[in-house]
């Protein structure tokens, strides 16, 4: 560390005991294992076996319920506008079907009201 001899030399003296802090946590952390899985050169993750990796180092619970959300939320979102897209055009069809049947009445009951007048 960098005794500070000046009025300004404080903020030297600071950073210098931070990187001194720094290097002394680097030194510790070395030689612990992740607890997760083994960090490869390229930032992925190894790990020894399949329980390893559904257990996550004692978080899979977390990890694996927060994946099951964010599916089922997916999920939902993709099969809900279809569901109600059908059941909008069963609606339609009902409606059409209903409008179809109703002029179809009405058609027939001038037709037979007009054969009445005629026949007297």
């Amino acid at each position: 560390m960098v005794a500070a001899a000046g009025h300004g030399d404080w903020i030297l003296s600071f950073l210098f005991h931070r990187l001194d802090v720094e290097n002394a946590c680097r030194d510790i952390t070395a030689g612990i294992q992740n607890p997760v899985g083994e960090r490869l050169g390229d930032g992925a993750v190894s790990f020894d076996n399949f329980t390893d990796f559904v257990t996550m180092g004692g978080h899979g619970v977390f990890v694996w319920s927060c994946y099951g959300i964010v599916i089922a939320a997916l999920l939902v979102n993709v099969f809900q506008p279809i569901q109600a897209t059908r059941k909008f055009r069963i609606a339609q069809q009902d409606a059409m079907r209903q409008q179809s049947q109703q002029s179809s009445r009405e058609e027939e009951s001038p037709s037979s009201a007009t054969t009445l007048t005629e026949s007297r």
